[in-house]
């Protein structure tokens, strides 16, 4: 190093290697492996060195070795393993000792230590003694033999150097002594090979080749299914001292692989042999039968549990079954996966009343286990019975002819007298009406003695021990003639020519209202057979026949028409309905040129100077004398932030039957039934996020090509301070179509902060016609949300989406909207829309039988039936909005006997007409009246005529004043009918 250094002492091991010891003042002496740094006052170097190699790969081992003061190594040794034997003298108190024989004795001692240069660090330090006496010593030399001893020489000064079996006692002055020492190691052990390897059990054992010096006190073997076990591990005592010696392992898994290693242990410590690996042999897998259950005439359950696959991987498992005791895999078997753990199986193909018995089985390479056997039999289909008259789905009236026909089971049977059908019962909607003991088994059913509607008629057959079977059908009673409803009492038509002409063209379709439809339905019983006629040749119908429900398409052709008002009849008939026939006039106005109007209207709501925050409706009417193609939303732009024209928003929706009050008041122009216009408008959409104030316009276009501005809003966006949700749906579009049984609604839903919408969904609903229908799937991200909205909680996750089954609906138009509630209980509707669904053939599959009230076809009374009904005094139950927990108002009729309810523009409503608490709820009707003529009940609207809960979700486009009635039938046949009054106020 950068000091002094003195080397005493050098040593050759076989291989040629160089032990170097001296003493060294360096802080910087080279060290590799070092077992310590520099300690102070001069410390002693131990160096290993490859004369064979040059530079820095030559230096094999090298460290520093004393204590805090002086220390000087003046001889080395080596033996075969690579360990040195050092010698000198310290004057350290602190010099490092290991197993040693004294501590610091006097001024300065000889110290003996033994290095093993092939490890590093702390692990190098075999032994390290002090010795001497009272005075000073200097250790000058050392040997060791091949035994380990070491034998050091030197010279003391002290009268009590530590002498035993002497020649000479202290001879004053400084005497010379010759001393042997012993440190014992580690003994040596070989580990013998495995054999007799069984499932659970092998034998090993070992050899001790050397006791180290110190008694063997305990030797065997240790086995672990990880390499290199340990005592710390299973082990085997098999004796003490050296030689060979055998160990028995025992309780051992099958098919497991486990490593062995011999140990022997002495006072030093334990030692290891090599590491054997060995692979017990695997066994049958383990396998129980689980109880069969669920036993039919040809089928059951069982299944079974694989607890131990046997030391190998089970590649089959399942049951198997036979008549005989002790099924195998040669008889019937089923397969039910791999592996251990439980399975279950389904046993098919059986014999009636038959007895199996079954086990369970799991193979693996060695072979099949079984479980323990269990047994059953099968049921006897002792009879069976089937309902040949009428067919199911019949339409039945009058007098019916019931037919059954039975057979019995016999082939098995122990007892042939089962055979025998004793007789045959016959059920309407589970009240006995007859039975017959004989065969051909039948009945005669008076269905006048019950209700018009569906029916349920079940025969049940009984054989002489009494064992049953049933058949069910539902039929149609009918005793009541079908009766037309029509949700049309006239057709308008305008047309004006082309510029030029004097009559229309057929070059100018343009120019002519559009088609229009005659919804026609049965509300009467049986089936409406109907046709349809018309008495004019300009007029076209399509189509022209159908039963029950249809929709007719009404067009116009005025090619030829010179300028008037031209009149004609479309006429609904079938000669069996209460009243046939039901007519619809047309009629048609073709204006010359130059002398028709512009479209015309009003802007409705919001409320000009409001202050509005999230979706609003933005709502109105329009009319024209030949047809409104569109009615488009605008704004103004933002001055110093916009340049340029009024900015476009979207287009409202016109919707069918929104505005009876416009109808009414102009009952000769065109599609007058659809005068109201409705648009949804998210005001967050709106520039800086839907603050501040802005001008919103209408615009409403005809076929001509004439733009009127229907008037302007200017309003005031406050979305800063809003603390309810908001969102929008995006599909279905508005005014949009769906179709199929998994429709996909897409929408997106946030909350200002600090708040947060749960991101499982459970407190979004998605609601259908006021119908709630279940939960999205929330959580999801969009990027253009997420950019528009950022900072929000959920604005990473506000997407869900919701399968719909579009093929439980009518076709038709229906609303649907999204209820959202945040953490902190704010809730609102969002997205509320009109939207078309439209099935073809089979996948139009709603009828009057579902089971859930939303989805099934309406039922009617009769005119004459509502006009006799008796006026009801009873009160309704009105819940608002989206709470479904929200507390309720209990609303009676005014004198007139006209209850009235009021709502705000896209407020969900809910009317309990006719409740249990009141009187005993029979079957419910609804319908819209607009003047005296009842029409269906509006766009968005659900009633559940078995519980009289009437659900209305009216979007944007209704408002004003409606009129309902609502008819129930009791039980015992009595009508009652109550008139509701609904008035929609303004949401702004």
């Amino acid at each position: 190093g950068q000091s002094t250094e003195s080397g005493f002492s050098i040593a050759v091991d076989g291989s040629g290697n160089a032990y170097v010891i001296g003493y060294t003042w360096s802080t910087d002496f080279p060290t590799l492996n070092q077992y310590q740094a520099y300690q102070g006052g001069g410390d002693i170097f131990v160096t290993r060195l490859d004369p064979a190699q040059s530079g820095a790969s030559s230096l094999l081992y090298s460290t520093y070795l004393g204590g805090g003061s002086g220390d000087y190594g003046y001889d080395i040794a080596v033996d075969g393993s690579g360990n040195a034997y050092v010698t000198g003298t310290t004057y350290s108190t602190d010099f490092p000792i290991l197993n040693q024989y004294q501590t610091n004795q006097g001024d300065s001692d000889v110290f003996v230590t033994r290095l093993d240069t092939t490890q590093g660090g702390t692990s190098g330090l075999i032994y390290s003694t002090y010795l001497g006496g009272q005075s000073t010593e200097s250790g000058f030399s050392i040997a060791v033999d091949g035994s380990g001893n070491a034998y050091v020489t030197g010279d003391t000064d002290s009268t009590n150097f530590p002498t035993l079996n002497q020649y000479q006692g202290n001879q004053l002055n400084r005497d010379a002594f010759v001393t042997k020492l012993f440190y014992p190691s580690l003994p040596t052990v070989t580990t013998a090979p495995v054999t007799s390897i069984t499932t659970n059990s092998a034998k090993c054992g070992g050899a001790v080749i050397s006791d180290g010096g110190a008694a063997v006190t305990a030797r065997g073997v240790c086995w672990s299914t990880n390499v290199n076990p340990t005592t710390a591990d299973n082990t085997t005592t098999d004796g003490t001292g050296t030689g060979v010696f055998t160990s028995n392992i025992t309780g051992l898994s099958p098919g497991t692989t486990y490593h062995v290693q011999a140990y022997a242990t002495n006072s030093v410590g334990t030692s290891y042999g090599s590491d054997l690996m060995f692979t017990t042999a695997a066994v049958l897998p383990t396998v129980t039968t689980t109880a069969v259950s669920n036993i039919t005439s040809t089928s059951a359950d069982s299944g079974g549990n694989v607890t131990s696959d046997g030391g190998a991987a089970v590649n089959a498992r399942g049951v198997c079954w036979s008549t005989n005791v002790n099924p195998t895999t040669t008889d019937n078997t089923t397969t039910d996966g791999t592996g251990t753990g439980s399975f279950t199986s389904s046993i098919t193909g059986l014999m009636e009343y038959t007895t199996y018995y079954v086990r369970a089985y799991a193979t693996n390479s060695v072979g099949t286990g079984y479980g323990n056997q269990r047994s059953f039999t099968t049921s006897a289909e002792s009879v069976t019975v089937t309902i040949t008259e009428p067919q199911d789905g019949a339409q039945v009236s009058g007098t019916v002819i019931i037919k059954a026909t039975t057979s019995s089971y016999a082939a098995k049977s122990p007892d042939a007298s089962i055979q025998a059908v004793e007789k045959v019962e016959f059920y309407c909607d589970e009240t006995k009406i007859a039975e017959d003991t004989d065969e051909p088994y039948e009945t005669t059913w008076d269905t006048t003695t019950h209700a018009d509607g569906d029916h349920i008629i079940k025969a049940v057959a009984y054989n002489i021990a009494n064992q049953t079977a049933e058949d069910k059908i539902t039929v149609h009673v009918v005793n009541t003639p079908p009766e037309i409803m029509l949700n049309r009492t006239h057709l308008n038509y305008g047309s004006v020519p082309q510029a030029g002409t004097a009559s229309v063209s057929l070059n100018s379709p343009d120019l002519t209202t559009g088609s229009q439809t005659i919804l026609i339905n049965n509300i009467g019983g049986g089936t409406l057979n109907w046709t349809v006629s018309k008495d004019a040749n300009w007029l076209t119908c399509t189509p022209q026949s159908g039963t029950d429900r249809g929709a007719v398409t009404v067009t116009t052709d005025p090619s030829g028409l010179q300028t008037g008002t031209y009149n004609a009849t479309v006429t609904i008939q079938d000669p069996n309905a209460v009243n046939s026939p039901q007519t619809v006039p047309v009629s048609l106005v073709v204006y010359g040129p130059g002398t028709t109007a512009i479209p015309f209207g009003y802007f409705e709501t919001p409320i000009h100077g409001s202050t509005v925050m999230s979706s609003i409706p933005v709502t109105g009417w329009a009319l024209d004398d030949i047809d409104i193609t569109g009615v488009k939303i605008y704004r103004a732009p933002i001055p110093g932030h916009e340049t340029g024209g009024l900015v476009y928003i979207g287009d409202a929706v016109m919707v069918d039957g929104a505005r009876p009050d416009v109808e009414q008041q102009f009952p000769t122009y065109p599609k007058n039934y659809q005068a109201g216009w409705g648009y949804m408008m998210l005001t967050n959409f709106l520039p800086f996020q839907g603050n501040g104030t802005f001008t919103i316009y209408a615009k409403a276009t005809d076929k001509e090509g004439h733009e009127v501005t229907l008037g302007s809003k200017t309003i005031t966006c406050d979305n800063a301070n809003a603390v309810k949700p908001f969102g929008a749906i995006d599909t279905p579009d508005q005014g949009g179509t769906a179709s199929g049984r998994a429709y996909v609604n897409f929408g997106w839903a946030l909350t200002p902060q600090p708040n947060t919408i749960p991101t499982d969904g459970s407190t979004i609903l998605v609601w259908v016609n006021g119908v709630p229908m279940g939960n999205p799937v929330y959580n999801q991200y969009r990027k253009d949300i997420a950019t528009l909205f950022p900072g929000y909680n959920n604005s990473n996750g506000a997407v869900g989406y919701f399968y719909l089954d579009t093929t439980a609906y009518l076709n038709g138009v229906h609303t649907i909207a999204w209820s959202v509630q945040d953490n902190a209980g704010n809730k609102d509707g969002i997205g509320s829309r009109y939207f078309t669904i439209v099935n073809i053939g089979s996948d139009n599959i709603a009828g009057t039988n579902s089971n859930d009230y939303h989805l099934r076809r309406p039922r009617y009374f009769s005119v004459s039936q509502v006009q006799r009904a008796t006026m009801s005094a009873e009160p309704v139950v009105v819940k608002k909005g989206y709470d479904r927990n929200a507390g309720a108002d209990v609303l009676y009729p005014n004198p007139e006997g006209i209850i009235d309810v009021q709502l705000r523009e896209d407020q969900r409503v809910e009317i309990y007409l006719w409740s249990s608490l009141f009187s005993e709820l029979g079957v419910v009707s609804g319908y819209m009246l607009t003047g005296n003529r009842l029409q269906l009940l509006p766009i968005g609207s659900t009633l559940d005529n078995g519980s009289g809960i009437f659900y209305w979700q009216p979007c944007a486009g209704f408002f004003g004043h409606y009129r309902f009635v609502f008819v129930e039938k009791a039980a015992g046949g009595q009508f009652t009918k109550k008139f509701v009054n609904m008035v929609i106020k303004p949401k702004y």
